[in-house]
């Protein structure tokens, strides 16, 4: 009988303890809320200027692409490839009557606007790069790509080969 209530004493001893520690307190509750709004702070603003460096990096990569898109058509089709600048952004053409300006006629490969925040900055080549048969462009120079606060540079090679700085 004296085991039988040594066990039972045991069970409520036990018991007593877990339904102790069932839930968070209200000072733990507390403090992971203050943890989350210290994270929150810090994050939220940072999220802006991801943005911004994205958006510019985004569309530097996607003339980048263009442009060896364009070299790569040129080769293949064995045409010449007008591409075309604007501030705000760039299309690319077949020039299938030859007259290296872009027509109502020629057929459109690609055609992109940047992000509202993102402009041309500088662009030392010029409103327009002609891609030969051969993949080589009619002039080599700069394009900078700024929004203001972040910018990136793609460089056109004289042989069409391209990069981003």
């Amino acid at each position: 009988m004296k085991q039988s209530r040594t066990n039972t004493s045991q069970k409520n001893t036990v018991l007593k303890f877990q339904k102790k520690n069932g839930g968070f307190t209200l000072i733990e509750l507390m403090i992971v809320i203050l943890m989350i709004g210290i994270l929150s702070a810090i994050v939220v603003p940072n999220i802006g200027t991801w943005m911004s460096n994205y958006s510019v990096s985004k569309n530097a990569n996607d003339t980048l692409s263009a442009l060896k898109f364009a070299r790569a058509q040129a080769i293949n089709l064995s045409e010449t490839i007008i591409f075309s600048f604007d501030t705000e952004g760039f299309s690319m053409v077949v020039d299938e009557n030859l007259n290296s300006t872009i027509d109502s006629t020629d057929p459109v490969l690609q055609s992109e606007i940047y992000h509202r925040t993102v402009t041309i900055i500088t662009n030392t080549i010029g409103p327009t790069i002609n891609f030969n048969q051969r993949g080589i462009p009619s002039a080599s120079g700069l394009i900078r790509l700024d929004n203001g606060t972040t910018f990136k540079t793609i460089t056109l090679y004289a042989t069409g080969g391209a990069r981003i700085q």
